[in-house]
């Protein structure tokens, strides 16, 4: 029987809860993280990531990106299985079949896992600031009012174009 130290322990235990943060952050599920990492349960390898992410450092801005950015390629893999996956239509006796047998496609899982992938797709681009920033111009008192002016005259001038006949001016009448 091997007889580890204390400090022995420690070592292990902290190579442990790496081992089980890098799984995490690979984007394995907990009970994945345990399996890997030899936690007995899921709950406890989850409480051992809290507990090491509460006691070391903040990370970088440019770290915690890329967490995120795994933790959405995690969920993309995920929607792009239920996308590739054949569903069947089920109702209260079972699978929903035509007269020969032949089951019918359930289309609904496709489209809710396309409308979740846009949104991860839409967060991705947030996140790594892919989306083209909104540009604001902001001109002097000056330039509006002759914009305004401008468009006010080319208004008149078009109104002046059309001819209105008598008795259409003014509103409906009652």
């Amino acid at each position: 029987m091997v007889i580890l130290s204390s400090a022995s322990r420690r070592v292990t235990a902290a190579q442990k809860v790496e081992q089980a943060l890098d799984l995490h952050l690979s984007g394995c599920s907990w009970p994945q993280v345990a399996r890997g990492a030899g936690y007995s349960t899921a709950a406890n390898a989850c409480k051992a990531v809290t507990r090491y992410l509460r006691t070391h450092p903040t990370q970088s801005v440019e770290q915690l990106r890329e967490i995120e950015n795994l933790k959405l390629l995690a969920v993309e893999r995920g929607l792009w299985q239920v996308i590739r996956t054949t569903h069947y239509a089920h109702c209260a006796r079972g699978l929903v079949t035509d007269e020969d047998g032949n089951r019918f496609e359930d289309t609904a899982p496709k489209i809710q896992a396309y409308r979740a992938l846009v949104q991860v797709y839409t967060r991705r681009a947030r996140l790594l600031g892919l989306d083209a920033p909104v540009r604001l111009i902001i001109e002097d008192e000056d330039t509006i009012d002759a914009e305004i002016e401008a468009w006010l005259s080319e208004r008149d001038r078009i109104s002046k174009s059309f001819s209105v006949p008598d008795g259409l001016v003014g509103p409906p009448p009652a």
